[in-house]
C-alpha cells in the first residue's frame, strides 16, 4: 500500500497520498507484511549504504491517507547490513554476493538486545504471555502490556469512597459508582481492537451528587472526557489544554482518570527497587507525541511496577522542572474472584504536596459480570440524568 524511498519519502502505491518517514532512518531494508514496522539504518552516505551505523527497528502508524514512525527502538549501535537491493556493477554501491543473501520471511526475523545501550527501548518482538521469563531481560513497553493483558476486563462495576483531607486534616466524604466497558473499533486494515468507555457518578454528599464524568478512549486522537453538572444541567466537554485541572476538590486530574494507553509512551526502565517489601520493576514514562506531552500537566511520571503480579503500585508525577507534584500509592492488593490474575488495590492515596492536601480512594464492591447498557456511556444518556438514583 505505501512505498517508501531513500530519502524518506513515501507515497500510496496508487499515487493517492504522500508522506514521509521523518525521524527514522535514510535506508528502508524490510517491512512486515502487514506494513506494521520496517528496518531502517540512521547514518551512512548515499553511497555507502553497508558501511556500519545505527540501525533502528520502527513501528508505524500508517492509514490508507497518512504515514507516520509511531516508535523507535535501537537495534544495534553498529550494524553493516546487506544490501539485497544493489546489484548494478556501475551504480557505485556496495553489491551482496550471493552467498551473502538469505531468502528471510518476516516471521523467522528475530531482533535481539546486543548491548546495555538498547535495555530501555521498545520491545523488538510483539507483547505476550512472559510467564518463565527473566525479569532483568524485560524492557520497559514489554512491562506495561503485560500489566495490561493482565489486568484489564471487558467491563466492570465498582462502588468506591472518596475521602478528601485537606491541610488541616478536615476530611470530606463522597460515595461513587464507576462504570467502564470496552467497545470494538474496526481499523482501516479490516481487524478490531478494543478502546474502553467509563462513567463516574457521585452519589453523596447532596451538594455534587449527580455530577458525572464520562471519558471515552480513542486511538487515532486524544481521548474524549465531558463533565456534567447538575446544578446547570449542562454537559461540558473538557479541553484538551484543561485537563491537568483538579477533577472536583480531588488530588486527581482529569488527565490521570484517563486510561493508560501505553502506545502513547517511551517506558525507560531503571533499576529495580523494593516497595513494602515487594520486588518492583521502576520505570520513567514519557509522552511520544510532541503535542501530548506539550498539552500534559507532567514531563514524566515514575512508576513502580510489582513484578510478581504486574500492577502499578506506586506512581510519582513531576514538572518540567523535575520537581515532583504528587505521589499515588496503592495498598491492599486482592484478586478479584472469578478471573484468573486480575487485582485491585481496596485503598488508593494521592497525596499532594504542592497543595497541602491529599485524597483516598477505597473499593467498596467490585463487580465484573452484570451487564452494562452501552447507552449508559453516552452524553445524552447523563444529560437526560438516567444516571443519577
Amino acid at each position: 500500500q505505501w512505498v517508501s524511498h531513500a530519502i524518506r519519502g513515501v507515497a500510496r502505491a496508487d499515487g493517492k497520498a504522500n508522506g514521509n518517514a521523518e525521524g527514522c532512518g535514510r535506508y528502508h531494508y524490510g517491512s512486515s507484511a502487514d506494513m506494521k514496522w520496517f528496518i531502517t539504518k540512521t547514518t551512512g552516505g548515499v553511497y555507502s549504504q553497508n558501511s556500519g551505523g545505527k540501525v533502528m527497528l520502527c513501528t508505524l502508524a500508517a492509514t490508507p491517507t497518512s504515514f507516520k514512525i509511531q516508535h523507535r527502538m535501537l537495534v544495534s549501535d553498529d550494524g553493516s547490513w546487506v544490501d539485497v537491493q544493489s546489484n548494478g556493477k556501475n551504480s557505485g554501491r556496495k553489491s551482496a554476493s550471493k552467498s551473502e543473501v538469505r531468502d528471510t520471511k518476516p516471521q523467522d526475523m528475530v531482533f535481539v538486545r546486543k548491548d546495555a545501550k538498547t535495555a530501555n527501548s521498545q520491545p523488538a518482538l510483539p507483547p505476550g504471555p512472559l510467564t518463565g521469563k527473566d525479569p532483568a531481560s524485560l524492557m520497559g513497553r514489554q512491562i506495561m502490556d503485560e500489566q495490561d493483558r493482565r489486568h484489564r476486563v471487558a467491563q466492570e462495576t465498582l462502588h468506591e469512597v472518596l475521602v478528601l483531607i485537606d491541610r488541616k486534616g478536615h476530611r470530606e466524604t463522597r460515595k461513587i459508582r464507576s462504570f467502564s466497558k470496552e467497545f470494538a473499533d474496526d481499523t482501516p486494515n479490516g481487524t478490531s481492537r478494543k478502546r474502553t468507555r467509563s462513567l463516574m457518578v457521585f452519589d453523596q454528599p447532596e451538594k455534587v451528587r449527580g455530577t458525572a464524568l464520562l471519558t471515552w478512549e480513542q486511538h487515532d486522537r486524544d481521548d474524549d472526557q465531558w463533565l456534567y453538572l447538575p446544578s446547570q444541567r449542562k454537559t461540558l466537554r473538557i479541553a484538551t489544554g484543561s485537563r491537568g485541572g483538579y477533577f472536583m476538590g480531588t488530588d486527581f486530574t482529569y488527565e490521570d482518570l484517563k486510561p493508560e494507553r501505553v502506545e502513547t509512551y517511551v517506558y525507560e526502565r531503571k533499576a529495580d527497587e523494593r516497595v513494602d517489601g515487594q520486588t518492583c520493576f521502576v520505570l520513567i514514562a514519557r509522552p511520544v507525541d510532541k503535542n501530548k506531552a506539550k498539552s500534559s500537566a507532567y514531563a514524566y511520571r515514575k512508576l513502580w511496577v510489582r513484578q510478581d503480579l504486574f500492577f502499578c503500585v506506586k506512581v510519582e508525577y513531576y514538572d518540567r522542572r523535575d520537581r515532583r507534584i504528587k505521589t499515588m500509592t496503592c495498598h491492599d492488593l486482592f484478586h478479584v474472584e472469578g478471573t484468573e490474575q486480575v487485582y485491585r488495590p481496596r485503598k488508593s492515596l494521592m497525596d499532594n504536596p504542592s497543595r497541602k492536601h491529599k485524597t483516598l480512594r477505597g473499593i467498596k464492591t467490585i463487580d465484573l459480570k452484570s451487564p452494562i447498557d452501552d447507552a449508559r456511556f453516552t452524553v445524552q444518556y447523563i444529560q437526560a440524568q438516567r444516571h443519577v438514583r
